[in-house]
């Protein structure tokens, strides 16, 4: 999955996926808004699971994001753990060879010769400990 890439042109496309700045942002811990480090940062979820291919977001970042982003406004943030205080995380790069093979040969093609279980498709984190948060806790920084 190649896309062509240029930060900063053209107009943002919400709900489309740029796949690799989805890889970049979970695997070198960048913010998925604002693209810097979330090293030593409260970090925040607003994935409704512990595992997802959403990155992570600055505290800040998240809360300049809810009343922005048309997908996250379809939320009820204050369901419990619907705002996550992510405090311990692993991430996980995801290849073809974890999808249905159907699903695989649709994409590929029948006679492209790729091995499907050398292509990264996206990257995954997986939350390991966290604390619930209400929409007022995220609203105060």
């Amino acid at each position: 999955m190649c896309q062509g890439d240029a930060p900063g042109a053209g107009r943002p496309r919400f709900g489309a996926v740029h796949w690799q700045r989805q890889r970049q942002a979970i695997t070198r811990g960048l913010c998925q808004l604002c693209g810097k480090s979330l090293t030593a940062s409260t970090k925040v979820s607003l994935a409704p699971q512990l595992l997802s291919c959403e990155p992570m977001l600055h505290r800040r970042c998240a809360a300049e994001a809810i009343p922005l982003c048309p997908h996250l406004q379809k939320f009820d943030w204050s369901a419990p753990d619907g705002i996550k205080q992510v405090l311990a995380y692993t991430t996980a790069l995801m290849t073809f060879a974890h999808y249905p093979e159907d699903e695989v040969a649709a994409l590929l093609g029948d006679d492209t010769g790729i091995d499907p279980s050398r292509i990264i498709g996206h990257a995954q984190i997986k939350i390991t400990r966290w604390k619930s948060r209400s929409v007022e806790w995220l609203m105060a920084e």
